[in-house]
């Protein structure tokens, strides 16, 4: 295992340097991940370049990832659910777990919650620590690239389902984003008979991808 790792460090909006790291040590219940591929959420950009966004600096980036596990925590080695060498993908959210929002299982309300890239280092950079909680462990042959986009995949898929969109219903998207895309393609895949794409952006209007 290296001493050091490469990571792209924010100093200051637009001041983003690739510097040499100390390879986070990972917690008793934590696992080491070598970053395989990371998305750039819209929200890394505005963090990254607009003044007033990152608040914790400096600041590695980064949220939408998928990596292998190197190293694995003494209490996580014992417990043995993850292993080395395991892909997994991370949910970016860290819950405190011990908020009353939390206590009624609505994490995303957490009071207290931690986050990958904004409160804490993300994953531009070669290794993560990550909590037991957040490693989602997936078929050894999946494209990492594809695992990565866990997170706004998720995204899409909960507000498709807050629709109550049933087969044969007609669904209008309207932002052709990369959640805009996996919304169109959940649509689809329940069942939508027809699915319009909207977007400001001539560049990402087109057609929907065919069943």
């Amino acid at each position: 295992m290296p001493e050091t790792m490469r990571a792209a460090v924010l100093h200051a909006p637009g001041d983003i340097r690739v510097e040499r790291l100390p390879v986070p040590e990972p917690g008793p219940r934590e696992a080491l991940v070598r970053v395989a591929a990371c998305g750039v959420c819209g929200s890394d950009i505005s963090r990254m370049l607009r003044p007033e966004v990152a608040y914790n600096l400096p600041l590695i980036c980064g949220h939408e990832f998928s990596g292998h596990v190197v190293a694995l925590g003494s209490e996580l080695a014992a417990a043995g659910p993850v292993r080395a060498g395991d892909l997994v993908a991370v949910p970016p959210l860290i819950p405190c777990r011990r908020c009353g929002p939390c206590a009624r299982g609505h994490y995303s309300l957490c009071e207290d919650y931690d986050y990958f890239g904004s409160r804490r280092p993300g994953a531009y950079a070669e290794y993560v620590s990550v909590p037991e909680d957040n490693l989602l462990v997936l078929p050894a042959d999946l494209d990492p690239r594809a695992a990565a986009m866990l997170d706004p995949a998720a995204i899409a898929l909960h507000a498709i389902w807050r629709t109550k969109l049933r087969a044969g219903h007609r669904v209008a998207v309207v932002g052709a984003g990369p959640i805009g895309l996996f919304a169109i393609q959940w649509a689809l895949l329940q069942g939508a008979s027809e699915v319009l794409s909207i977007d400001v952006s001539e560049e990402k209007a087109g057609d929907p991808p065919r069943r």
